[in-house]
């Protein structure tokens, strides 16, 4: 008689040294066996590329890390990447490029895409005002959703591009004074960046199929 083997789900960690430990067994394990991880970036030749995410852009000239990002939080939040201007950059665009990612199954509050970015713009600190309101846009041939918001305090512009990719809401945050810079930026990304077929779904395996994200393997209910 063949064995049977039954595969038992277990609920997500709940505190915060739960939620720590999982994180940090999480990605000594697939450092063990040399599988991407969401933090593992490289900017080579000023490419940026995320091997886990299966996101690869030519950076603009002029563009470059100057900063390490800070490590994952324990809530599944990373900054992939903190671009800006390099130093012998002389124009007055300076601005900033940031890439970062949610992990939707270890958010306290799980939510799609949709939800998540409506909830960020709902909720702007009160120092920013809303400027475009959530739409559906195209980058680099993949659905992603845009809003956008502004600090008349600080003069200052942010366009947020959000999609959804391995279970997780990348997103791409442009800074700058000029709104006119970051139109450009935009335009810039979808011509040149490279995402996996599956951008803009809940589940897929996003830049490989180790591991593996399964669409509604978590619900508000779960």
């Amino acid at each position: 008689m063949a064995a049977i083997f039954r595969t038992t789900l277990i609920p997500p960690p709940r505190n915060r040294a739960q939620r720590q430990n999982h994180r940090q067994g999480r990605l000594v394990e697939r450092r063990r066996f040399h599988h991407p991880v969401p933090e593992g970036v490289a900017l080579t030749g000023n490419v940026f590329t995320d091997l886990y995410f299966g996101i690869t852009y030519p950076l603009p000239p002029d563009w470059v890390q100057n900063y390490t990002p800070p490590p994952p939080s324990d809530t599944g939040s990373y900054v992939l990447a903190q671009i800006s201007r390099s130093k012998s950059y002389k124009g007055e665009a300076r601005g900033s490029i940031q890439f970062s990612a949610q992990d939707m199954f270890l958010r306290l509050c799980p939510g799609q895409r949709a939800q998540f970015v409506k909830y960020s713009s709902d909720h702007l600190p009160e120092h920013y005002q809303p400027e475009l309101k959530p739409a559906q846009t195209m980058i680099g041939g993949r659905s992603f959703t845009f809003f956008a918001y502004g600090s008349a305090a600080a003069e200052l512009h942010w366009y947020v591009l959000a999609t959804s990719i391995r279970c997780q809401t990348v997103e791409i945050i442009l800074m700058n004074h000029d709104p006119k810079a970051l139109a450009e930026l935009v335009r810039d990304m979808n011509e040149k960046m490279k995402l996996p077929a599956d951008a803009g779904s809940a589940g897929g395996p996003g830049g490989g199929n180790v591991p593996l994200c399964i669409k509604d393997s978590r619900t508000a209910k779960t």
